[in-house]
């Protein structure tokens, strides 16, 4: 996740800066997760667990660290002027990261609103493995991240949203793992790409649901996979990614 490779515009350079923050800290990416006999994962309770954990994790990147880069000096910084030209430019329009991202590295619970938001009234939907799977990826980690604006529990009307981008997140995972879990004779192109986005939506999905154990257990073996082809010296994305 650290290393994850988003292109294309001012918000997904927005997502490049956090990679960048989190770097300068020094601090060891980590998952709120746990491997379970049988090939299961176990997610914790707590959120942020994509990418950040909470504050009193040991060891782990939390917000605070990216806030604190992002205001010393009074916010007169490299650091936060870069950001800063990038929220400035990004649309909210386009997708809920860019508000999440803004609220990550702000503190305003404004923003985090806003990309609950965007995702109760827009479309999350799963388009086939030719198209951009890493708009699933920007769901799961605005879904996951904005928790913590809340940290007492959210208002009655933002947990009514979270739900409705909870089961989008959900009916996503499981329209692609149809795909992924088809019977093919080799690998096809962008099949890593779509492993990622299920594994990554699966993680961020609430923890007490036996269905979305059931998700996970899935997503994660076909996560494993490509990360075995890769290990292997084969190319995770298919035989027929030059094709």
């Amino acid at each position: 996740m650290a290393n994850m490779r988003l292109t294309n515009g001012p918000v997904l350079r927005s997502a490049s800066a956090l990679a960048w923050a989190a770097a300068l800290t020094g601090a060891v990416a980590s998952v709120g997760m746990a491997a379970e006999p049988g090939g299961g994962v176990r997610v914790t309770a707590d959120r942020p667990r994509l990418v950040f954990r909470p504050k009193a994790t040991t060891g782990a990147r939390t917000f605070e660290q990216l806030r604190d880069l992002y205001k010393a000096n009074g916010g007169d910084n490299a650091f936060a002027k870069e950001v800063g030209s990038w929220i400035e430019r990004g649309d909210p329009r386009s997708s809920p990261i860019s508000d999440a991202i803004r609220y990550v590295a702000t503190g305003d619970v404004a923003l985090a609103r806003r990309a609950v938001d965007h995702m109760a009234e827009g479309r999350l939907r799963y388009r086939g493995t030719e198209t951009r799977a890493e708009e699933g990826i920007w769901w799961a980690l605005s879904y996951d991240w904005v928790h913590a604006a809340w940290p007492a529990g959210a208002p009655a009307d933002v947990k009514a949203k979270l739900r409705r981008a909870e089961t989008r997140i959900a009916r996503y995972i499981v329209d692609a793992l149809r795909d992924l879990d088809g019977n093919y004779p080799s690998l096809w192109h962008g099949r890593a790409a779509v492993g990622a986005a299920v594994w990554i939506g699966a993680l961020a999905l609430p923890h007490d649901k036996p269905l979305y154990d059931s998700l996970r257990k899935r997503a994660w073996g076909h996560w494993q996979q490509a990360l075995k082809a890769a290990r292997a010296g084969a190319w995770p994305e298919g035989v027929t990614y030059w094709g």
